[in-house]
């Protein structure tokens, strides 16, 4: 992750914390600052730093297990600590204005007020929760976030593309969302007359019209959760008219396959 602000550039690394690289001269960029995880008051100590942006004259970063951390950065080289949030699962973050918006995997998308960085306060959330829409954990370094005017962009790496109206500002809302065909990880495909069936790890499972290979359409999938238990199929045998699935949190499934475009789930043990 990279944020911009005056002649100073601000990275995200790996193992390495947050960068301050001074890039007045762009063919000799010198790093000049580093921020690591002990810098932060009650960080665990590690390459947990996820995110960063400018927001307005401060700088906000996200910290795996520690939330949002906000940095006075009058003195660029050297920025210090100057606030924080605990949201221990934020991915990814926006800010717009005195808002800034973060996404926390577990609990959905946080506004905060920014007005006060020693002291960001919350004030709304668009919750996620068990049998409604949620976002997949985050497994590399940065979740995408964009806000545009009225409207927060998120990238989910299985779930896509969701929007989010933030024109309330303390009553954020799902308003749109668009699921990629077949997201990762896939562990098990079969093939029956003109369809694959596919099932993976947060994919849940999905049905593909391969009748033109050339253009397989996705036409139906299923990844709703199971009571507490996250769908996470495993293993799939496809018959005539039934498709069985194992599942490493929930652990079989039986689908009536007769219409492909419209399975139904007709029974289900959890052992």
């Amino acid at each position: 992750s990279i944020a911009l602000m005056g002649d100073f550039a601000y990275l995200v690394g790996l193992n390495q914390g947050l960068l301050a690289v001074d890039v007045s001269d762009p063919s000799h960029p010198q790093q000049k600052g580093v921020v690591s995880a002990s810098d932060i008051p009650g960080a665990v100590p590690g390459p947990y730093f996820e995110s960063v942006r400018a927001c307005g004259t401060h700088l906000c970063l996200t910290v795996m297990n520690k939330g949002l951390v906000v940095l006075d950065v009058s003195n660029p080289a050297q920025p210090v600590v100057v606030g924080s949030y605990d949201a221990p699962s934020a991915s990814g973050l926006a800010s717009q204005g005195d808002w800034v918006y973060l996404v926390d995997d577990l609990n959905g998308v946080r506004v905060l007020d920014l007005t006060n960085p020693g002291q960001p306060s919350q004030v709304g959330l668009m919750p996620t929760s068990v049998g409604g829409f949620e976002f997949s954990v985050q497994e590399t370094t940065e979740r995408g976030v964009l806000a545009a005017g009225d409207l927060l962009f998120v990238t989910d790496q299985t779930r896509g593309l969701v929007i989010v109206d933030v024109s309330q500002g303390g009553e954020p809302a799902l308003v749109g969302h668009y699921q990629t065909p077949v997201p990762n990880v896939l562990f098990e495909i079969k093939v029956a007359g003109s369809y694959a069936y596919l099932a993976g790890r947060d994919s849940g499972f999905r049905v593909v019209d391969v009748s033109n290979p050339a253009q397989p359409v996705e036409v139906y999938f299923d990844d709703r959760r199971k009571d507490l238990y996250t769908q996470n199929p495993t293993g799939l045998v496809v018959t005539e008219r039934y498709a069985y699935l194992s599942d490493a949190n929930y652990p079989f499934h039986g689908y009536d396959i007769s219409d492909p475009r419209k399975l139904v789930e007709v029974g289900a043990v959890y052992d």
